[in-house]
């Protein structure tokens, strides 16, 4: 298929208006993660770089799949939500060392989670988050953080009162989030509990949990502290916050013992109710951290600071970090919720997203794209992708639509 320069379709000018302000950041995100997976590439020239080998980022997003093969920008619309991607490059997969391919693996990972907890709502299921986190300071060693998270959170799980919990709910799934600030590595992990309507003897069988019951009114969602009065109808969620209570004493003192630090207990383990947008938010975890008015910052913004103890720190962070899954079901969730079966990382960027194929380049052309990096630190690339995300938006897409 012919291809088609860069500049065929031009960009026009920015505007003032509310969509143009939204394609701007969108742009200013989408060139920092660039930005960040090309820096990332270059550390593997650098000497003592750790043991976490860099070298397959140097080519994502930048050469094709085959020797020889084009290059298309695709766009597709879900849940009311248009991205466009690319179609026939190489991605590296790496979700902690790679900002655009941590994105892609985030937001898939964050639709299919999403589906499976409007599912489970939709049957009269229940959601109960908890957020563990440890005391820190600078020059701590984030391996050794990982390492006390860990032990932590494997002996919480085998602990008589997670046993307890354990009985009563159909599973969890758990999320790692690292940033870090002014007060060096700050590790957590957030934990999704899946609550049936009713205990399991008093319960009907369905392929995604317990059926709803027509007798049992529904509870008023929402983010609500379980020290506050919950309806009547939320026996459930009374009685499972119950025997989540004492894991904030065995939280805390697994804690002190694995990093000789003592707790704050209400920071180191919270609990909120949650509706079915939980999953949304749990496997998103990070993928707005590249944001530059972030509370805490992404460790890919230390690539942005370019100097030495920045650039070792993401080393640093990437060595501790290999390995790690960002998101874990636990055993038998994903068999009961009818999930497909689960894929890696190089398997979910690799895999056909769908949409519409709106432009073709060759591969010259389109390498030539990613390296040219205008004033502004955008890319030639990145400028068409949002470009063809804007016309999709308002509809000037056949095959496209944007309130799908």
């Amino acid at each position: 298929m012919a291809s088609r320069h860069a500049e065929a379709v031009p960009l026009g000018k920015w505007t003032k208006s509310r969509a143009a302000a939204a394609q701007a950041r969108k742009i200013t995100r989408r060139a920092r993660r660039g930005r960040a997976r090309k820096l990332a590439g270059m550390l593997e020239r650098r000497d003592g770089s750790g043991s976490v080998s860099f070298s397959r980022i140097i080519g994502c997003g930048r050469n094709t799949v085959a020797r020889g093969d084009q290059v298309g920008i695709a766009v597709k619309a879900s849940l009311s939500v248009v991205s466009a991607y690319e179609v026939g490059v190489m991605f590296c997969g790496q979700l902690w060392t790679c900002a655009c391919c941590s994105s892609v693996i985030r937001s898939e990972r964050a639709a299919m989670l999403k589906a499976e907890c409007e599912r489970y709502a939709a049957d009269g299921g229940q959601f109960v988050m908890l957020t563990l986190t440890m005391r820190h300071a600078w020059g701590d060693s984030l391996k050794d953080e990982r390492q006390a998270m860990s032990k932590a959170w494997a002996s919480l799980r085998c602990s008589a009162a997670f046993r307890r919990l354990g009985r009563e709910v159909d599973g969890f799934v758990s999320a790692t989030e690292v940033t870090t600030g002014e007060n060096g590595w700050h590790l957590h992990k957030h934990v999704l509990f899946w609550i049936p309507l009713r205990r399991r003897q008093e319960c009907v069988a369905s392929p995604v949990g317990f059926a709803r019951r027509p007798e049992v009114e529904d509870y008023p969602t929402g983010c609500l502290s379980p020290s506050e009065s919950l309806p009547a109808a939320c026996s459930r969620l009374v009685e499972v916050c119950a025997l989540i209570k004492p894991l904030r004493g065995v939280w805390c003192r697994l804690i002190r013992l694995h990093t000789g630090r003592e707790p704050v207990a209400d920071r180191a383990f919270d609990v909120q109710v949650m509706d079915s947008g939980a999953g949304v938010y749990l496997s998103k975890i990070g993928d707005e951290l590249v944001r530059a008015d972030s509370k805490d910052r992404s460790p890919f913004a230390l690539l942005d600071d370019g100097d030495e103890e920045s650039l070792d720190r993401f080393v640093e962070y990437a060595d501790a970090m290999k390995g790690c899954h960002a998101l874990e079901y636990s055993k038998g969730l994903r068999e009961l919720l009818g999930s497909l079966p689960e894929v890696s990382d190089q398997e979910l960027v690799g895999q056909e997203r769908g949409g519409v194929v709106v432009e073709w380049f060759d591969s010259a052309t389109w390498r030539a794209m990613v390296d040219h990096v205008d004033s502004w630190g955008v890319c030639e690339a990145d400028r068409r992708l949002t470009y063809w995300e804007d016309r999709a938006r308002r509809g000037l897409v056949d095959g496209v639509d944007p309130g799908g």
